[in-house]
């Protein structure tokens, strides 16, 4: 494995175990970039909505937790951060994950700084930008409370938080009808010209759902259209196709 190479991955929204996004997010870790490479961001909302510690989740998606072991036991070393879709997963994590392979992944909520082949890099989901919203913000801060999580996990059962689910999908769809792409494009760039002003070469952010590559802002966008990755390769960040 290329020691200190990353690849990353945000914005996959995987609905179900029938979704045929899953089998892409199962292959993503086959593809030979990432095979030889040593670490794996995966920079939040990797499932459409997922939050919560219900053991349903790990029989759905076992095929998702097993590979996570294996590739940690393999040696490589996974960076989580939480998306605005999935919620309190290190829960989850706990319950699946090895004793050592806990360890060797780092579950981070809002950011991470990684430095390597003399650049600085910022890597996080991205919707810490959305500080002019603060209706999105009071939820983004309720969601990961630990009051939050403790009435999720033991206060609303799994049907009833499938229910919750879709009530959520349905809202994310209905704020998508009013989606400018063109102001968010800028925002995104705006956000990230803003953390290369406090001393990074290079922003990778996910949540926009846009495509883009712009002075040392990278986003892989909404994967399901993309369908790509991110490398970034002795310095050198650029685009991959899964499929």
């Amino acid at each position: 494995m290329k020691q200190d190479d990353f690849v990353s991955i945000s914005d996959i929204h995987v609905g179900s175990r029938e979704d045929p996004l899953y089998q892409l997010l199962l292959k993503f870790f086959d593809h030979p970039e990432v095979i030889n490479t040593e670490y794996i961001f995966l920079l939040g909302d990797i499932f459409d909505v997922l939050v919560g510690d219900y053991d349903e989740y790990l029989e759905e998606y076992n095929e998702f937790f097993e590979r996570l072991n294996k590739e940690l036991n393999r040696g490589k070393k996974i960076i989580w951060v939480e998306g605005n879709h999935d919620f309190h997963f290190f829960d989850l994590l706990k319950k699946v994950l090895t004793k050592n392979n806990l360890t060797r992944i780092l579950y981070c909520k809002d950011k991470i700084e990684v430095h390597k082949d003399g650049l600085r890099y910022h890597l996080s989901h991205g919707d810490e930008l959305e500080y002019k919203n603060p209706n999105y913000l009071k939820y983004r801060k309720f969601m990961r409370s630990h009051f939050a999580k403790t009435v999720i996990n033991y206060f609303i059962d799994y049907p009833r938080a499938m229910r919750l689910k879709d009530k959520m999908q349905k809202n994310s769809r209905k704020m998508q009808s009013n989606f400018d792409e063109t102001i968010s494009r800028e925002q995104f760039r705006e956000y990230a010209n803003f953390v290369k002003g406090r001393g990074f070469d290079r922003v990778i952010l996910g949540h926009s759902h846009i495509k883009d590559e712009h002075e040392g802002y990278f986003n892989n966008g909404y994967f399901p259209n993309t369908k790509q990755f991110i490398l970034d390769r002795k310095g050198n960040t650029q685009f991959i196709d899964l499929v």
